[in-house]
């Protein structure tokens, strides 16, 4: 009777100590790095120069996104953050430095799972031709880890900017977004 008490309360001990092993995975500090495209489906410059309205909606507009972040799991499925990044728009020819939190929620307190997120930020500008603008994303993506502390993401989702052009016109788009991203 004694050994199997003993034996069952190692066996306790191991899944308790594996459980713990488990969770760390999403505690503490996490540092990550992102690449991604975004594809606009609306964009508008609005010209307030002598009254007039242009609407260049149909230009295809595109940009690339670079992201450098650094996040927090408050719980092992919640996680809030900071980042800046560079992003380099082609029509309008321009580039932004986005400075902006997140927030993601896990679905699952697993090693590999899918998740929720919403960015927040100011575009801040890198040219005197434009006024520093508003950002705002909200999608899904998946965390697959490729070792014990490197996971890859894939993200999917909705993107909003807003650039004002000093004295000329605003920007302002909304597309489709797609990243892969590497966290450590």
């Amino acid at each position: 009777m004694k050994k199997s008490l003993l034996i069952i309360s190692l066996m306790l001990l191991v899944i308790g100590a594996s459980a713990q092993e488990q969770n760390k995975k999403n505690t503490g500090f996490r540092f990550s790095a992102q690449v991604g495209a975004t594809f606009e489906v609306k964009a508008n410059y609005d010209h307030t120069y002598d009254s007039h309205f242009d609407d260049n909606s149909d230009k295809n507009m595109f940009s690339v996104n670079y992201r450098l972040g650094a996040s927090y799991f408050l719980i092992p499925n919640v996680s809030v953050g900071v980042g800046v990044g560079l992003d380099r728009f082609r029509n309008p020819k321009t580039k932004a430095l986005p400075l902006y939190i997140d927030a993601k929620y896990y679905l699952f307190n697993a090693r590999n799972t899918p998740f929720i997120f919403g960015t927040a930020g100011i575009l801040g500008t890198v040219n005197d031709y434009y006024q520093k603008g508003n950002m705002f994303d909200a999608g899904v993506g998946y965390k697959l880890f490729a070792g014990d502390k490197v996971c890859l993401t894939a993200t999917a989702g909705y993107r909003h900017y807003t650039l004002k052009r000093v004295y000329l016109f605003e920007y302002d788009s909304k597309g489709i977004f797609f990243g892969l991203g590497i966290h450590f």
